[in-house]
């Protein structure tokens, strides 16, 4: 019996004894494998060369844009003193206009306007119509004044507005924020219907500088939207509301 428990524990005694000796052995071997190779080089030349060539193309591209810029800023100016050299020409003209060549230029933007207010317009289109209205009711004071030259000025303003209404093509938005401010040629005479008040920016809830009392002579300097740039004959400045403005009475004979 003692026999038999020695055979069946003796095997595990010796294979407990071993594990150690076993281990130690596994892991001298470890230690003793060769280092892995390092890893190979990389040759980097043509990528370095492909970016300088990147590099240069880039380079010439940016001093093209720029001689293009440059290029397009001397046409746009060039371009702008042209056209206003063909502007200031057209103003000597017309302010060597005769009698005859204002009342014919009056009559033709007359007939223009009634052609295009018979026609059915929205309500922004309408106050357009309302400002060439005003404006040729100035250039008709002019011409019963004799300046037949600023007549004939005023008549070409107020056809390029209704112009712009036949054509369909809009100079402003609704919003006077976003409208283009658009200069007159010349100072176009008018004054206050009513009591108004002159505001710092086009638009009613700009803030108000003051209070214009009805009949209070003006000039307007520029349109923007259904608002105008005015100047009082004491130096006040600032922006009215179209429908409140109407030409200057006619002078006394």
């Amino acid at each position: 019996m003692a026999c038999d428990l020695y055979c069946r524990c003796t095997p595990r005694r010796g294979l407990r004894a071993a594990l150690p000796l076993l281990t130690w052995l596994l892991s001298g071997c470890a230690l003793l494998q060769p280092p892995a190779p390092p890893p190979a080089a990389v040759d980097c030349t043509r990528q370095d060369r492909e970016i300088v060539q990147l590099q240069q193309v880039l380079t010439e591209k940016d001093t093209e844009i720029q001689r293009l810029r440059a290029q397009q800023n001397v046409q746009a100016k060039e371009l702008k003193q042209t056209t206003g050299e063909v502007a200031r020409a057209e103003v000597k003209l017309r302010r060597l206009a005769t009698q005859a060549d204002a009342a014919s230029q009056l009559a033709e933007v007359e007939v223009a306007l009634q052609g295009v207010q018979s026609g059915a317009h929205p309500r922004r289109a309408l106050a357009q119509l309302a400002q060439a209205q005003l404006i040729l009711d100035a250039g008709a004071a002019s011409f019963a004044q004799g300046d037949y030259g600023a007549a004939v000025e005023l008549a070409a303003q107020s056809q390029e507005i209704v112009d712009m209404v036949a054509s369909g093509h809009r100079r402003s938005t609704p919003d006077a924020r976003d409208a283009v401010e658009v200069p007159f040629q010349v100072p176009v005479a008018l004054r206050t219907r009513v009591d108004s008040h002159l505001r710092a920016h086009p638009g009613r809830t700009a803030s108000a500088l003051g209070v214009l009392r009805q009949g209070t002579a003006l000039q307007a300097h520029a349109y923007r939207g259904e608002w105008l740039r005015v100047r009082t004959e004491d130096g006040r400045a600032g922006w009215v509301f179209g429908t409140l403005l109407e030409p200057p009475l006619p002078a006394a004979e």
